[in-house]
């Protein structure tokens, strides 16, 4: 328990860390792409040069025009993301030690019942396994036991429709797309069946 609530404030804190960096870079001022671009390799094609204006001082897309409102409406959103992540302190509860003990029995009792379900169901699988190899094996040789052998990996059709619990009522389809039809031809609208 410790070890997880430790897990957990540990990957928050990372997370917080990260958004505080970013935040701080943002809030710090950025410069245009072209500046930061300056300092890494000069580009010799003469598109480039041309954007540049042939000047060695200036040039570039100079700095970026900020929005307070913008940036509010971000710092909210950030300060959201903040909250979000942060752990909850969940309060120890003071149990007796009969209440401990009922519990431990309770938990036990619901591991026990979920292990048997997992149990049952995987000896109905290995049933159905074995049956199905014992039936593919009781097949003459040839044609008809490799065949039985092969796995089916053919789609489903498309089409293919899903149960419900009534029949299909005979020609609704059809009245439903005649009425659809009639009402966008006379403008009508969709409300009246």
């Amino acid at each position: 328990s410790s070890s997880s609530s430790s897990s957990s404030s540990t990957s928050s804190l990372s997370i917080l860390s990260a958004i505080s960096a970013t935040t701080t870079h943002r809030q710090q001022g950025r410069r245009g792409y072209a500046k930061a671009a300056k300092k890494g390799s000069q580009s010799k094609s003469k598109a480039s040069q041309g954007r540049r204006g042939g000047k060695s001082g200036s040039g570039g897309m100079g700095e970026i025009k900020r929005d307070p409102k913008l940036d509010a409406a971000l710092d909210k959103y950030l300060n959201l993301l903040v909250k979000a992540v942060e752990p909850t302190e969940i309060k120890p509860q003071k149990l007796t030690q009969a209440q401990l003990e009922e519990y431990e029995a309770k938990a036990k009792e619901y591991s026990r019942k979920k292990m048997g379900q997992h149990r049952a169901m995987q000896k109905d699988v290995n049933d159905k396994i074995r049956l199905k190899a014992a039936a593919c094996n009781a097949l003459p040789e040839g044609f008809l036991r490799e065949h039985a052998w092969t796995e089916d990996r053919t789609l489903f059709s498309p089409k293919r429709r899903m149960p419900v619990a009534t029949p299909p009522i005979q020609g609704y389809a059809e009245n439903k797309l005649a009425a659809d039809e009639v009402a966008v031809i006379s403008n009508v609208g969709l409300g009246k069946r």
